[in-house]
């Protein structure tokens, strides 16, 4: 049985989505003190960590036990097996980095939807729908239905292209990557700058009017609150690496303080 995606149902519901990017800590039990905090979904990386699959697996299963969500950021698009393993076993949503065309995305549902959306390889009895023996048409139709798919917008020509790129299958969120989009338009780092404001503000806007979800992944409280006052509505709001070192830090410096 493929089980109900709550963060996708969520969006399609018009609600606040809130997740964290899991790359450097493997324990499994992340997954229950994540839930435990009130987060809606952990998003574990592969674009710029070591996690092999059986890692990513491994935290799949523990966030399925803890009742939150799982989404997989995959290193790379455009590789079939990259997207359709994650999804083999049991994560709920793919995140896919540098997209920028029509064509990635047409390649994304490719890879990651049955026919007769797509076609992905047909292996069901599998995590994803916790190893039954359904009826392979209502499985398929079901890991569709449920699959998340969220496409990075990282560049100006990925903002550029967006609306065009929105016509190459069914996107549920657009994720703007502010740090490689502010490389892309010379000005790295510069989160504030008024051309960096303008091109995540033209992706809110195609978004709004296409009816897809947008989002982004900002560590800044008051900078993520911005955006979903502007609309935003998938937001993965820190990575592990920063909690934890903020943390200790601001302990650390407590404690010494005279």
């Amino acid at each position: 049985m493929v089980r109900p995606n709550h963060v996708k149902r969520s969006l399609k519901e018009g609600r606040l989505v809130v997740g964290a990017m899991i790359a450097e800590f493997r324990s499994p039990g992340l997954a229950q003190m994540m839930a435990n905090a009130g987060f809606d979904f952990m998003s574990i990386d592969m674009e710029h960590s070591r996690f092999s699959l059986e890692t990513v697996e491994e935290h799949v299963l523990a966030a399925r036990g803890a009742g939150i969500g799982s989404i997989v950021r995959v290193p790379q698009k455009g590789i079939s097996h990259l997207l359709s393993r994650p999804l083999d076993m049991g994560v709920q949503g793919l995140i896919i980095p540098q997209v920028e065309t029509r064509e990635d995305v047409e390649l994304i549902i490719k890879a990651t939807k049955y026919a007769p959306v797509g076609m992905r390889g047909v292996a069901l009895r599998r995590p994803f729908a916790d190893y039954g023996k359904g009826d392979a048409v209502e499985t398929t139709r079901a890991a569709n239905e449920e699959t998340l798919i969220v496409i990075q917008a990282e560049s100006r020509t990925a903002v550029k292209n967006l609306d065009r790129t929105l016509d190459g299958g069914p996107v549920d969120v657009v994720m703007v990557g502010p740090g490689d989009l502010s490389q892309s338009l010379g000005i790295t780092g510069q989160m504030d700058h008024p051309e960096q404001v303008a091109h995540i503000r033209r992706a809110v806007d195609i978004c709004s009017k296409r009816g897809v979800a947008s989002g982004i992944a900002l560590g800044n409280p008051a900078a993520i609150r911005q955006w979903v006052d502007e609309g935003m509505r998938f937001i993965i709001a820190s990575t592990d690496t920063n909690v934890f070192t903020d943390g200790v830090e601001q302990l650390v410096t407590a404690i010494r303080k005279e």
